[in-house]
């Protein structure tokens, strides 16, 4: 799973806006929700029917674990962060490789109940950080409803 999440975040384009100190463009970026036996729920921020893909969440059913995926700039420490309405969490992710040599991967593991998450599901509002660098990801609509459909499958209980 991980190897497929790393390939699905390998798109240039982001990798060359994320290796800038000004916030990645997100226009045309959209919330898609997928589900495979194999892989599970996947939760991902992006250019739709691509691989052009800023912000994945994925989890196994009922595991009440979330993996958060994402590219950054080369030198990226790891340390993330998402928001929503107030409601922050922090989490220290391992930095891998990315396909370029200007971007890695920074890939953390939340709790699916964590406060962001849970900010995230009820108004739609995210924010992630990553070394003073800030994407906004809202969803709205549809894209709302399938946020919340994401996390309730991974919740453990």
């Amino acid at each position: 799973m991980r190897h497929r999440t790393i390939l699905v975040l390998a798109a240039s384009g982001v990798l060359a806006a994320c290796a800038h100190e000004t916030p990645p463009s997100t226009a045309g970026m959209a919330w898609t929700l997928t589900h495979t036996d194999s892989e599970g729920a996947k939760l991902a921020y992006g250019l739709p029917q691509s691989d052009l893909v800023l912000l994945m969440l994925v989890c196994r059913p009922r595991s009440g674990q979330v993996q958060v995926s994402m590219t950054a700039p080369a030198g990226a420490g790891g340390a993330l962060e998402m928001a929503s309405q107030g409601r922050r969490t922090r989490l220290q992710g391992r930095v891998t490789p990315g396909m370029s040599p200007e971007a890695v991967y920074v890939e953390a593991t939340a709790g699916a109940s964590e406060a962001a998450l849970e900010g995230f599901a009820r108004t739609g509002d995210l924010v992630v950080s990553e070394g003073g660098r800030r994407a906004a990801l809202p969803a709205r609509g549809a894209e709302r409803a399938a946020v919340g459909r994401f996390l309730a499958a991974c919740r453990a209980t």
